[in-house]
Order: structure tokens, then C-alpha cells, then sequence
């Protein structure tokens, strides 16, 4: 019995390590990407960013959420949504990882209120992860879950809306 009770506790010290993870990755990308100095004042959506840009948010996070493979394992969707006066809608979004998890983002950016002029840059994490290595077959659990994490910023440049990368 006691066993089994050291080894539950190793299983859920391992999910919880993991959503710690998953949380830092989503917050590396999005803090990252409200301090590119690479993006433009100009509202205009038909400008993007570069790829060196793009590609740091996405080692940024890879490298919080080791020593789990984020871009085998799981997905990284960076979104910036923008109000340039005609409602919150998409500015871009980059992916990076397996194309079978998708981004859990709807049309009503969960709630929001963005003014005219502002934005927020959204970033997800969604990890297959394999949280019950020791007990798991033994109590008949799923082997892997799908664990989604998303951390949403402001803009910190003097830019308050990032909208279309170069």
C-alpha cells in the first residue's frame, strides 16, 4: 500500500512538472513577443515580421519546456489579436509543432475586451504528455493526455497594438 502511494506521488510530482512547463513556454513566447523590437507602429496588416523574430518565440519556449520536446510532442500557436477600430479580430498567427493539435482560440478571444487601437498577443501550448508513467496501467488510465496551456500579454513597446509581423 505504501508503495503504491510513493508511486502515485511520483505521477502527480510528474503532471505537475509538466503543466509548470507547459506554463513557462506559453509565457516565454508570449513575453517575448510583446518586446520584439523588430515589429512596426504602422497599422497597417499587410506588413509581418521576420522569420529570426518569429523563430526566437518559438526556441524561447522550446527551451522552457524541456526536457519534454515541445515541437515533437506538442504545438506552439502565437496569435495577435488587434482592434484597429473595427472590432477585436486576428492581426497573424505563426504554429509551430504537430498540426493535429489545434488552437483552442474562437472568434470571441475568450472573453476580451479590446479597445480601438490596443491588441494582446496570445500564446498556446498544447503537449501530449504521458502523466502516469509508474500507476497509470494499474489503475486503468489514459496513457497520454492533451495538457493545453495559453498566456495572453500586452504589448510593453510603445507600440500598443503589434499587428502583422514584416
Amino acid at each position: 500500500m505504501l508503495l503504491g502511494f510513493v508511486l502515485a506521488g511520483l505521477d502527480i510530482a510528474n503532471l505537475v512538472s509538466q503543466v509548470q512547463r507547459a506554463n513557462a513556454a506559453a509565457a516565454a513566447a508570449a513575453d517575448l513577443a510583446t518586446q520584439i523590437d523588430g515589429f512596426i507602429p504602422e497599422t497597417r496588416l499587410d506588413r509581418i515580421s521576420t522569420g529570426r523574430e518569429l523563430a526566437v518565440l518559438a526556441l524561447a519556449a522550446t527551451e522552457a519546456a524541456r526536457p519534454q520536446n515541445l515541437l515533437t510532442d506538442g504545438t506552439l500557436i502565437v496569435t495577435s489579436v488587434g482592434n484597429t477600430g473595427s472590432g477585436p479580430a486576428i492581426a497573424w498567427q505563426q504554429r509551430w509543432g504537430r498540426a493535429d493539435l489545434a488552437s483552442t482560440l474562437g472568434t470571441g478571444f475568450g472573453g476580451l475586451n479590446i479597445q480601438s487601437g490596443e491588441g494582446v498577443v496570445i500564446a498556446e501550448v498544447a503537449m501530449k504528455v504521458r502523466p502516469w508513467r509508474l500507476t497509470g496501467h494499474l489503475l486503468g488510465l489514459p496513457d497520454e493526455l492533451v495538457l493545453r496551456r495559453t498566456a495572453m500579454r500586452r504589448p510593453r513597446l510603445s507600440v500598443p497594438l503589434i499587428l502583422s509581423p514584416r
